[in-house]
């Protein structure tokens, strides 16, 4: 697993680095429901800007990529089971269902 860190040189490596159609990662803190936990990220470069040439992951740049969500990986972090996907795409499993949700709110309800 290759990392890169959100400094110059990480910066440099990673845009030498980074592939067209390849999946990147990295590893964010969650602000709700529970603070600290862990999730990861997937990122997929599937363009480059016109003028110059640096990998697009939709309006992002691989190298504000590296400078806003740093470090970044080039392959899975969660093989150790602790870090959940940010997004239910990412891992494609759905850990919340509409119906856990409205039974949520009937709970809620309830207690009030």
């Amino acid at each position: 697993m290759k990392v890169y860190e959100p400094t110059k040189k990480g910066r440099k490596e990673f845009l030498k680095d980074v592939e067209i159609g390849a999946t990147y990662y990295t590893i964010e803190e969650s602000d709700t429901p529970f603070k600290g936990e862990k999730l990861w990220r997937s990122w997929v470069f599937t363009k480059r800007q016109m003028f110059t040439g640096i990998p697009m992951c939709g309006s992002m740049g691989a190298d504000f990529l590296v400078n806003l969500y740093g470090p970044v990986y080039d392959s899975h972090p969660a093989s150790d089971g602790h870090i959940r996907p940010l997004f239910a795409d990412d891992d494609l499993e759905l850990h919340v269902t509409p119906a856990d949700v409205l039974k949520l709110r009937e709970k809620k309800k309830a207690r009030r």
